[in-house]
């Protein structure tokens, strides 16, 4: 039976049947814990599983709709927290934003008063609307990454720790979203060399294992530069380097088996590893009682290459995140699922979804199996923390509402036996944003009016009529809304979700790290046949 047949809009909504499950009995908490199962979670002994919403306003004209902390309004929030409430919605997905003030003798600091008193009233609003908050912590211009800027993360996580710890309101502490492991901060290079020192104990060890003449001159850094040079970087990441990349990788350049990009590789994934380690410890020394977590996207899955990273496919599609070492730091993982233009269905067009039961099928099955492989190498918990509509542009002319219903649906169907939770992205339509899946994709329409005939929305403001639309227009819920709310309210009263094991498929870590991407498409390929699949890494 293919996965259409399996999905298909499901002969309505509360035919769904949901799998057997029983509230697990635990010692009552008002604070979100794991369950003893380590699948689901729980808050005073009953099961929890978080429905909701990425929040952003997104009544302004900035080209980021989503930097919602520079345009804070109070009357905004209240009143998209209470309709997230009416829509079934437990959680929302959020960020708080540490402002980084200089003072006159130089010093940095993070989170100013004004920052502070903003997220009071986020909390005391979600409170009153009786949401828990799925929070990211972030340093404003900035990642965990960057060496120069750690200070900072570190005096983040310790204040917000410290000052809300005793808050239940909050579900959990988001460390970073969508990483990918970037090198070539202050202090990475001497890690590097540690941790080539520690595998080979000598110059000479590294050389031979590598196939290189260790009497060349200065041929250590000849291969720091030649595999640094190659990583993607936005222009901010440039900056906070002080260097740009010089080498866009190919495909063509991948060396399946190669032992120099294969330590290469190792060492992205332990570099990140330590990093967020030293902010999860942070964190977890301060604040003991709320859980944490890290966001992760499709490139994570190392049977997906990021096209945006040097060139489709190459060797540094893979993002460097090993989650075996990362699950040992947080509590549960979440995963950002969405229909996606990747290989091997490089010739199937976003707009092509909902009208090909053969594309459907494959990526829906593809979500799956990506979901999966996070469960299968950690054992913890799954929130699909973001998901939604397609995955970047496509022809939005050509779908309606109901194929969005449609398509989330199967997702959340698909799922319920890997995963413990989905935030759609996001809470509203966001018309103005210049990506498809932002500007479609909302439980609700917008709160704001776009000039119907827009076709190039830069500047934004020029786009924009004046003024808010009435408010029983601005909380028009769409299709796939009203039934996110059958969804919520039904897995609110049984939650009938349990793991199921899959086919176990087992992949070395040197074949997908190494491989050109014709080989991990076949590969993934091989996955995609079952039609539950957990793909191991050894």
């Amino acid at each position: 039976m293919n996965i259409i047949t399996r999905y298909a809009l499901i002969a309505g909504l509360l035919s769904i049947s949901l799998l057997g499950a029983t509230a697990h009995a635990a010692s009552p908490s008002p604070f979100i814990r794991v369950a003893k199962d380590k699948f689901h979670f729980e808050q005073n002994g009953q099961v929890y599983m978080p429905f909701g919403a990425f929040y952003c306003d997104e009544r302004h004209s900035e080209l980021d709709p989503l930097a919602y902390w520079n345009h804070f309004n109070k009357q905004h929030i209240a009143a998209d927290f209470k309709l997230a409430k009416s829509l079934g919605c437990n959680t929302l997905r959020l960020l708080f934003m540490g402002t980084v003030t200089t003072l006159p003798n130089g010093q940095r600091t993070v989170l100013n008063d004004d920052d502070l008193a903003k997220i009071d009233f986020i909390l005391t609003t979600a409170k009153a609307n009786d949401l828990r908050l799925y929070v990211g912590p972030r340093v404003t211009g900035s990642t965990p990454q960057i060496t120069q800027d750690q200070q900072l993360w570190l005096q983040l996580v310790r204040t917000l720790g410290k000052r809300y710890k005793n808050d239940p309101t909050i579900f959990c502490w988001e460390l970073d979203a969508e990483p990918t492991t970037l090198v070539g901060y202050p202090g990475d290079k001497q890690f590097w060399q540690k941790w080539l020192k520690a595998k080979y104990r000598t110059d000479a060890a590294v050389a031979k294992a590598w196939g290189l003449d260790p009497k060349t001159k200065d041929w250590q850094d000849a291969v720091w530069t030649e595999l640094t040079k190659a990583l993607w970087h936005s222009g901010e990441m440039d900056t906070s380097r002080n260097k740009k990349p010089e080498l866009w990788y190919l495909d063509s350049l991948n060396k399946p088996g190669d032992q120099m990009l294969f330590d290469w590789q190792l060492y992205r994934n332990d570099l990140y590893t330590a990093k967020i380690g030293k902010l999860s410890k942070t964190l977890r020394a301060v604040d003991p009682n709320h859980l944490q977590s890290l966001d992760f996207t499709l490139y994570t899955f190392p049977l997906v290459r990021n096209p945006g990273a040097c060139g489709w496919g190459g060797p540094y599609g893979y993002s460097g995140s090993d989650i075996k070492a990362l699950s040992k730091l947080v509590d549960f993982f979440g995963v950002h699922a969405y229909p996606y233009y990747v290989p091997p269905f490089s010739t199937e067009w976003a707009e092509s979804l909902t009208k090909d039961p053969k594309i459907f099928n494959n990526q829906l099955r593809f979500v799956e199996t990506y979901v999966r492989y996070f469960r299968a190498n950690s054992g913890l918990p799954v929130v699909l923390s973001e998901n939604g509509w397609h995955g970047g542009d496509g022809d939005w002319q050509n779908n309606t509402q109901q194929d969005q219903q449609r398509w989330n649906l199967a997702l959340v169907e698909a799922t319920k036996d890997c995963a413990v939770g989905w935030l759609n992205w996001t809470l509203r339509d966001i018309p103005t944003h210049d990506r498809g899946i932002t500007a479609h994709s909302g439980l609700v329409e917008a709160a704001i009016a776009v000039k119907p005939d827009t076709q190039d929305i830069s500047p934004l403001s020029e786009y924009l009529y004046d003024g808010e639309l009435p408010a029983e227009q601005q909380n028009k819920i769409k299709a796939w809304g009203i039934t996110f709310k059958q969804l919520a309210q039904k897995a609110a009263t049984d939650p009938g979700y349990r793991f199921i094991p899959g086919k176990q498929i087992t992949f070395s870590k040197r074949q997908l790290y190494t491989g050109t991407s014709t080989e991990v498409d076949l590969l993934l390929k091989q996955c995609l046949q079952y039609e539950r699949c957990d793909v191991i890494l050894k």
